[in-house]
This record gives structure tokens, sequence and C-alpha cells, in this order.
């Protein structure tokens, strides 16, 4: 949304310096100082927040300003969705400890993912439910779950959203943190469906 109002106000000042170069001369100085005004200060701020990105993205400035997620979603770093914490689910195992710490500012989520090509004609994660606590050294921080869980479908995986939280409103960043996950219900007979299944926690959409 900033990145949007910088660009229209960029558009509008563009007209009026258009304006100002076609009217007479003895006007155009103020009309000029306008525009190169309004242009210059977005382009400021946008060459700011370039050169400012990682820290921001990595919540050591600005933390609670909103523009980690922002750029995020304009341009992310390219290990931005790398999987946090990941580990095999196994038939007979129902409670699994992750320990992770966030890079990024923003959305993240706990997943479990299968490998393509799907083994169900329609996936179905009724049979399972799952909670996850968070802590670090000193004390419990968030406990998530269970909720019902959100389909995704990736190029070389597929499966369900079942816990997601903010950072750093939520849990902390660039900090290590432990997760208890517990896993209910039929286990055994879902990952008989879907063969070989990670439990991820990673980054999520800002959108």
């Amino acid at each position: 949304m900033v990145i949007f109002s910088l660009l229209y106000f960029v558009a509008i000042a563009v007209v009026v310096l258009i304006i100002a170069l076609l009217i007479k001369a003895e006007k155009r100085n103020i009309f000029i100082a306008i525009p190169v005004t309004a242009i210059g200060i977005p382009v400021i701020l946008i060459g700011l927040l370039t050169a400012f990105k990682t820290p921001i993205l990595e919540g050591k400035i600005l933390i609670n300003s909103g523009l980690g997620p922002l750029l995020n979603f304009f341009s992310p770093p390219p290990d931005l969705y790398n999987s946090l914490a990941s580990i095999n689910l196994e038939p007979e195992k129902t409670e699994y400890i992750l320990t992770f710490s966030h890079k990024y500012l923003g959305n993240h989520a706990l997943k479990v993912s299968s490998p393509r090509p799907i083994r169900e004609e329609r996936p179905d994660y009724s049979d399972i439910s799952i909670t996850m606590s968070v802590s670090d050294e000193e004390k419990k921080l968030f406990k998530m779950g269970p909720n019902r869980p959100g389909q995704f479908w990736g190029r070389d995986d597929y499966g369900a959203f079942f816990s997601w939280y903010k950072v750093p409103k939520d849990l902390p960043v660039s900090k290590q943190l432990i997760a208890t996950v517990k896993i209910s219900g039929n286990l055994k007979g879902f990952l008989e469906r879907r063969g070989d299944t990670v439990l991820k926690i990673e980054k999520f959409s800002d959108e």
C-alpha cells in the first residue's frame, strides 16, 4: 500500500511537471519546483527502503513499522520461504519437538506436506488434529490450535496449514524457540493414504 501510494504521488507530480513545461516562462519556475520536490521525496524514500531492506526484513530496525511484511511481499529475499524446521511424521509417534528461529517478520505457519504426485483423489485432513505450543528456554510463549486446516497446492508438494501466527506480534524474531507439536486422531491411517509426509514450520504469505 505504501509503495502504491508513492507511485501514485509520483504520477501526479509528473503530470504537474508536464503542465509546467507548457505554461509561460515567468510562472514555470514555481510550477517546476512543486513536482521536482514531489518526485524527489518518494525517490529518496524508495532509496532508503532499498538500502535498509535486509535489516528491516529481519526486524533489526523499524520492527513495528509494518514495513517488513510489505517488503517481503513486493521484494522477497531468495530464502524467504525456506523451511525453518522439519521432521518426518511416523505412524506411531504423536509428539514432535522442533527447534527453530525466525529470520524474517510477517506471517508464519505450521504445515504438513507430502510430495507430488497426489495419492488421494480428494485430500482429507479430518482424521487428524494438531496443536503446537512454543517456548524459549525460560517459559511458554504461545499455544495454537487445534485449527481448521487450510489446504495448499504447490508445484512440488501439497498439504495443509494447521497453525499460523505473526512475527513479532505472536512470537519473537531472531531467537531460538522450541515447538512441541501434538497430533491426535488416526495418524496411522492418514499416513497410509498419503505416504511420506513432513511436518514443517516456515514463512507464510503476507498477502
